[in-house]
């Protein structure tokens, strides 16, 4: 059952309601009946980001990912404005070349964003219903999960082009990669596990059972745990990876995602039941802080000096600041229609986030919490990463 996609795409639904509903449609079929009536409007640009003129757009069909992006900080030298499909307004601050990945659901495709140029400079066909994307330490791969296909698209950053595919369970979603590049961790939501996959052949080496409808995954520092947020049993799998061992922690209702601090001392899971950000201490799998943020929380991510954490609020168009020594929320930021992936810079300065209902990538300036400008993307984006190579 797709209970992840019905309960954030459709809030109007119960649980007690979404069982009633018929469950023999694949991820794909569910969807395009969702979006299937959805207009592009006109947009402005603002203080909060693209804004729909219309207030009437289609829910679109959201989905999961946990990413840690790496993209290179960029200044705004003016204000920014979007031209055919570049943000303009900024200049790159370092040499490094970075280019971001960023699932489109809805088109079937990867945009990739060249952080040099702040345009969209590729886009690359991926199977049917992309969703989750993670990156290999050294830039060099791209991994991208397709729920409609239930396989994961390898793709090659130096070719922009998919070299290989992978079968996984049913209906994959969140992905991750280990800090060593050689595993990476995906959640399949249909069938209740978690593929292992050596990435030096690109083989499933195993597959582990975890909660109900598991969708965000992350690796500790260390790549000693993996943590799969169940978004059905209101629970998270903490799996050692040495022996495949699992356990289980409850946390709050409808868990979608998880980031774990760049100490590894914390996991914060995202729980869109609820409208809260669960703190997990790793040393006793305990949960020892509950916070509240906007309505739907969907995605995390953690500075890398592990000070500050942004939340992407589906249902409320915000993304929440949190401060992780006070444990209190700082900032809520007006982004756009329905953001949902959230990445942050490795120096803290900037963070991306992907606006479903608007097709972009949001681009927040850390200094003052706001929104600097937006870059085009493909429909429904959700999972971004970002690739960085000399």
């Amino acid at each position: 059952m797709r209970l992840f996609f019905h309960f954030l795409a459709c809030p109007q639904y119960s649980w007690r309601r979404w069982l009633a509903v018929p469950t023999n449609f694949t991820g794909h079929e569910r969807m395009h009946n969702l979006i299937k009536h959805q207009r592009r409007s006109p947009f402005r640009i603002g203080p909060g980001g693209r804004q729909p003129k219309s207030a009437l757009l289609a829910r679109l069909l959201t989905v999961s990912l946990v990413v840690t992006a790496l993209l290179v900080p960029l200044t705004a030298s003016s204000a920014a404005t979007v031209q055919d499909g570049r943000l303009r307004g900024y200049t790159v601050k370092e040499a490094t070349h970075s280019l971001v990945y960023v699932a489109n659901a809805a088109a079937h495709s990867v945009s990739v964003i060249d952080t040099d140029a702040n345009a969209t400079v590729r886009t690359i066909d991926v199977g049917r219903t992309p969703v989750g994307v993670a990156v290999t330490p050294d830039g060099q791969r791209v991994y991208v999960t397709d729920l409609g296909l239930s396989e994961v698209s390898v793709i090659d950053t130096t070719t922009n082009a998919v070299i290989r595919t992978i079968s996984v369970g049913n209906a994959p979603i969140g992905v991750a990669v280990a800090p060593d590049g050689r595993r990476a961790y995906v959640t399949n939501e249909g069938s209740g596990d978690l593929s292992v996959i050596d990435t030096s052949t690109d083989t499933v080496l195993d597959t582990i059972g975890v909660g109900i409808a598991p969708t965000g995954v992350a690796v500790t520092p260390d790549g000693r745990r993996v943590y799969v947020t169940n978004f059905g049993s209101n629970s998270v799998s903490v799996i050692d990876t040495n022996t495949n061992a699992a356990v289980t922690i409850g946390v709050g209702p409808a868990p979608s995602s998880v980031a774990i601090t760049p100490d590894g001392r914390f996991a914060y899971e995202a729980n869109a039941g609820a409208g809260v950000l669960s703190m997990t201490d790793t040393g006793t799998n305990t949960v020892s802080t509950y916070l509240t943020v906007g309505n739907r929380p969907a995605n995390v991510a953690i500075t890398s000096d592990g000070r500050f954490a942004y939340v992407t609020n589906l249902g409320a168009n915000t993304v929440s600041v949190i401060d992780t020594n006070t444990k209190t929320v700082v900032a809520t930021i007006d982004v756009g229609l329905q953001p949902f992936g959230v990445s942050v810079a490795p120096n803290g300065r900037r963070v991306y986030v992907t606006l479903q209902g608007s097709h972009s990538v949001a681009v927040i300036n850390t200094d003052n919490n706001t929104v600097a400008g937006t870059i085009d993307v493909g429909e429904a984006p959700s999972g971004v990463a970002v690739a960085t190579r000399p």
